[in-house]
């Protein structure tokens, strides 16, 4: 039941090993389970330098990591709940600056109505270290992903049905230096699909983004508008050749449009 945050997980070509320590769980009741888990690893790049980074500069480091948390698993007639939430604690050795408490929240509610209708409800919290790939800084920079959705399929016929449902995403930066970083996105989509008895599907789904950041960058008292708007045409295919073998593709078209440049008000010259 163990699982490392984006700053200590491994990588592939990465030479970093990890011991797990141990994990352990038990049963409230047939649908809580609570679980505790303790961890140690070890990265021999932890700040994704490159090669020409500099000698003195310390690139490895030990982390250890110390988990709790609960799972739910709950049918509700012919709904089903399910929910996992979990806290923990990360400290390094070297890098001490970077020791963060983590939290991670999640919940979807699997709905049904009747034989045709059905969709999930659902949400979630994540609050980490931001991975070192997207941010090469000692400084320690935490990340809030935030994530609502609601989904619908109508299966108006036994090979065929329509969906549609919408998402937002948002995205929130501890260090000053990256919260223009800070975003919200927000996702339409519909889209029709073939069922295959053998549990195959292959469909056609039209998408709409909408993205907004928070924080415009500045140069020259002039705001660059990275506001942006895309639409999706795309084949999505999910083909199952047996139970531990399938493909999943999902290509096509899509447009992206961005504002650009924004004056800002106030300021010398607009």
């Amino acid at each position: 039941m163990l699982s490392f945050h984006s700053s200590v997980r491994m990588v592939p070509l990465a030479l970093a090993a990890a011991l797990v320590c141990g994990a352990a769980s038990a049963e409230i009741s047939d649908t809580i389970h609570p679980f505790v888990a303790l961890g140690y690893t070890y990265d021999d790049n932890l700040l994704r330098l490159p090669d020409n980074a500099g000698d003195g500069v310390q690139r490895s480091d030990r982390a250890r990591q110390a988990q709790a948390g609960v799972i739910v698993e709950r049918p509700i007639g012919r709904q089903r709940l399910s929910a996992t939430a979990k806290v923990s604690r990360v400290n390094f050795d070297h890098y001490s600056q970077l020791d963060y408490n983590g939290k991670d929240l999640k919940a979807d509610l699997y709905w049904q109505l009747g034989n045709r209708l059905s969709g999930l409800l659902g949400g979630s919290y994540v609050e980490t270290l931001t991975p070192f790939s997207d941010y090469n800084s000692s400084e320690r920079n935490l990340r809030t992903t935030r994530r609502e959705y609601v989904n619908a399929a109508w299966r108006f016929h036994p090979s065929w049905q329509v969906r549609g449902g919408v998402t937002r995403n948002r995205n929130e930066y501890e260090l000053l230096a990256q919260r223009v970083n800070n975003r919200q996105e927000d996702l339409a989509e519909v889209g029709a699909d073939y069922l295959a008895s053998s549990g195959s599907k292959v469909g056609l789904v039209v998408r709409h983004w909408k993205g907004h950041y928070m924080n415009p960058r500045r140069i020259n008292g002039v705001a660059l508008d990275d506001d942006y708007t895309q639409d999706e045409l795309k084949a999505s295919v999910n083909w199952r050749f047996s139970g531990v073998t399938y493909i999943e593709m999902l290509a096509g078209y899509a447009k992206r449009k961005h504002a650009f440049f924004t004056v800002l008000h106030g300021l010398p010259g607009s």
